[in-house]
């Protein structure tokens, strides 16, 4: 795939906290492949940098699971919705 598919990526990480060049190290890009937009990079690659960053800034976003008062006690929520 392009490299053009990550556009704005690491702004975007760096944005929300977290720390781009060592989420694509981990996965074994660069900034210096993003900076260039026709270059074709890893799809795996890819897959796993778009993995990786959303558990580690989802972390970051929501440290703790919600949970909703109810009538026995509070319940945790499912996919961000109030589990019945």
């Amino acid at each position: 795939m392009r490299a053009r598919a990550l556009t704005g990526f690491t702004e975007l990480v760096k944005e929300l906290g977290g720390d781009a060049e060592v989420l694509l190290r981990d996965v074994g890009l660069t900034t210096q492949m993003l900076a260039q937009p026709e270059a074709t990079i890893s799809m795996s690659a890819t897959v796993s940098l778009l993995e990786n960053a959303a558990a580690q800034l989802a972390a970051r976003l929501w440290p703790a699971p919600r949970t909703t008062p109810g009538l026995f006690g509070s319940r945790p929520h499912r996919n961000g919705r109030p589990s019945r």
